[in-house]
């Protein structure tokens, strides 16, 4: 990616099937609103690298990323892209719907999410998941979201959440419990004993019995 210094004014990159391993040489172009570089023929066990120098060029104009089919493991490098609206990450090798999660709580804009044909879209509730990571979503692999859809979703996430924090798992303590564990109790105390009569009335009685019995 050479001499494009001189395109100050250029808005939108189409460089699709090409042989680009580094996407670079974007430090110049701060009106840069779409940029497409998909698919690109990459020596084998590479994947698509970003220069985060590039990145930082066009962070406040990019709205359109479509990085599609580029083997990328992780969307981590373009995270510093908060202004996109728009993202195709397609056929690459996204697993971790946590890592995706991080990221996609940084595109506050983002509307439109296209991730089919990653190992993660084929995971249990995965749609769910991802309409409740993005806010403003509406449209997720070609397919809207709806406000009814996502009104239910975000409800049966919070509903979820205050049930996790509810349960107790074995082993551990209640609040009730942790609260009556922490408050100070006094010593046990025991109960007084019988008073021990002195030594010498002992004697006395002693000495009047005999007397008794003697007479």
């Amino acid at each position: 990616m050479e001499n494009l210094d001189k395109l100050n004014n250029l808005t939108k990159l189409y460089l699709s099937h090409n042989s680009i391993q580094l996407v670079e040489g974007l430090e110049q172009l701060s009106r840069l609103s779409e940029l497409h570089i998909s698919h690109q023929n990459l020596p084998e066990g590479e994947k698509l690298l970003f220069d985060p120098r590039s990145l930082k060029a066009i962070v406040n104009s990019l709205t359109i990323l479509n990085v599609s089919g580029n083997r990328l493991a992780s969307l981590e490098d373009i995270g510093l892209l908060v202004n996109l609206e728009q993202l195709m990450a397609t056929d690459n090798d996204l697993t971790s719907m946590k890592d995706l999660g991080k990221v996609l709580s940084r595109f506050i804009k983002l509307w439109k999410l296209e991730l089919n044909g990653n190992p993660l879209s084929y995971k249990q509730k995965y749609r769910d998941r991802v309409v409740t990571m993005c806010h403003r979503l509406e449209s997720l692999d070609g397919r809207d979201v709806n406000e009814m859809e996502r009104q239910f979703l975000f409800s049966w996430k919070a509903m979820r959440k205050a049930r996790q924090q509810l349960t107790i798992k074995p082993g551990n303590k209640s609040h009730f419990e942790e609260i009556d564990s922490k408050s100070p109790r006094p010593p046990p105390t025991m109960p007084p004993l019988p008073a021990r009569q002195p030594f010498r009335l002992h004697l006395l009685q002693q000495k009047r019995k005999r007397q008794l019995m003697g007479l």
